[in-house]
């Protein structure tokens, strides 16, 4: 929705949250609205999410409307939360690298060895 400023991964300084996601959440101004959220630095709706995880932790995602696959994660890589839309329409695969870090991809291709 914002090609320059949505470049990803979108990180918040100050908070330390990140996010990368592929599709669109539709309904990402009235949750913003809705929850009395800060104004996004960027147009895009992926910002969104990380101000709706900052603040309720994974339990925003029941309220998203769109078709979407992402990644939010805190920088110390403990608080992550990967998520899809209900049906699928946005592909995303989880993989384990040799050292067991997590690795999330919207191809299958990006994570098979």
């Amino acid at each position: 929705m914002d090609p320059e400023g949505g470049k990803q991964p979108i990180t918040n300084e100050e908070t330390g949250t990140s996010v990368c996601a592929n599709g669109e959440i539709y309904n990402f101004r009235e949750l913003l609205e809705k929850h009395n959220l800060p104004q996004p630095q960027t147009g895009s709706d992926s910002e969104s999410l990380i101000l709706l995880f900052d603040k309720f932790g994974p339990d925003f995602v029941q309220e998203l409307n769109g078709i979407f696959g992402f990644v939010v994660c805190k920088d110390d890589g403990k608080d992550i939360l990967a998520a899809r839309d209900h049906c699928g329409i946005k592909p995303l695969y989880h993989g384990k690298g040799n050292n067991g870090e997590d690795w999330f991809a919207s191809e299958l291709k990006c994570i098979v060895d």
